[in-house]
């Protein structure tokens, strides 16, 4: 076959091109995998979020939690969206970690609205516990924003919506509450697991005083074992009762502000008709309330929003740096699950600007 110089010249530069743009995307795709920065031993354990490409999937700025989208179709368009990510993130964690498959199923039922709930602890379960309320009809008009209110939904909450909730899974084994899950308007709250350990750090060590019952035990512990009630003395303490009392069957006797959240609701075998997170909580919320026709308010904020000045990045940089990789080591499973960055907060590789 007879090729000219032009042809040639312009076989070149096809040729060229190609391997270029080839080259482009490779150090683009590269570029996202080292902004994933995870000490050598992890990187074992994280490898295989790479392939999935981990993202803030909702554009998710972790202070946002107080903004509230419009009412809008684009919002709940996005939403719908983000739960098609969401669920297959989750998928495909649970194919390539059969360790976190077969976990609890701590699932509550509300038979009125037939809706179904996996709750965590430092996951806006205040603020559900408010919309459950009045969606049941006790709400009272003492139950507005405040120190007061906040105390009277606590104990509404305890001792009468929990146990009402629980009455109709309690004891029963998974295939049941699968069946519930899958039968009813069923969703579960997440959040990144770093802010969650902040968020119990300001409302249980920060904004709580010691003769409260709340948290009490595991204060007095910290306190006992480290000599104060530090930020950096409340990871140590988590870091201990994880690594103790966590393994691949489960967890015993870990508290519930931390408990892991891919072991509380067993997000491998439940088909949860929604996934939402705190940081878009507000827009995740309105949507689903909006697709599913039940009347949330939004009556209350989260009580933890607002109460002091220090931010989540303020006070995961204060860690020591191999405090801070060993809280990110045991955090894992819950960043890998829900698609959460570790250096959303804090640069792994970075070194504390204080030691302890």
């Amino acid at each position: 076959m007879y090729f000219t110089r032009n042809k040639i010249i312009n076989i070149i530069g096809v040729s060229c091109g190609i391997i270029f743009f080839t080259l482009f995307i490779y150090s683009q795709e590269q570029v996202e995998i080292r902004n994933i920065s995870i000490p050598e031993d992890l990187r074992t354990q994280a490898r295989s979020i790479l392939g999935f490409k981990s993202k803030l999937s909702d554009n998710e700025n972790p202070d946002s939690y107080e903004k509230k989208p419009s009412d809008s179709s684009n919002e709940c368009s996005k939403f719908l969206e983000d739960q098609v990510w969401r669920k297959n993130r989750i998928k495909s964690i649970c194919e390539a970690r059969p360790e976190y498959n077969a976990t609890q199923s701590s699932i509550l039922y509300l038979e009125k609205k037939n809706l179904a709930y996996c709750k965590h602890g430092k996951v806006a379960s205040t603020t559900l516990s408010s919309e459950i309320i009045q969606l049941l009809g006790l709400m009272k008009p003492k139950y507005s924003i405040g120190r007061e209110s906040n105390k009277a939904i606590h104990q509404l909450k305890q001792n009468t919506i929990y146990p009402m909730l629980r009455r109709t899974t309690e004891n029963k084994d998974w295939s049941f509450k699968r069946d519930l899950v899958k039968n009813s308007m069923s969703f579960s709250v997440v959040r990144h697991p770093l802010s969650r350990i902040v968020s119990l750090f300001k409302d249980k060590i920060l904004e709580t005083e010691m003769k409260q019952r709340s948290f009490r035990e595991s204060r007095m512990e910290i306190l006992k074992k480290y000599g104060n009630l530090s930020f950096t003395s409340l990871v140590k303490f988590v870091i201990k009762e994880l690594k103790e009392k966590c393994s691949v069957a489960g967890c015993q006797g870990v508290n519930g502000h931390f408990f892991p959240q891919y072991m509380k609701c067993d997000y491998c075998r439940m088909p949860y008709k929604y996934i939402l997170k705190l940081e878009t909580f507000h827009r995740d919320l309105l949507c689903m309330g909006k697709i599913e026709k039940i009347d949330f308010r939004e009556i209350q904020e989260n009580p933890t929003q607002q109460k002091n000045e220090l931010s989540t990045s303020e006070l995961l940089n204060s860690l020591p740096k191999h405090i801070y990789e060993d809280l990110v080591r045991v955090l894992t499973p819950d960043l890998e699950m829900f698609g959460y960055l570790p250096e959303t907060y804090r640069e792994l590789n970075s070194s504390s600007p204080t030691s302890e």
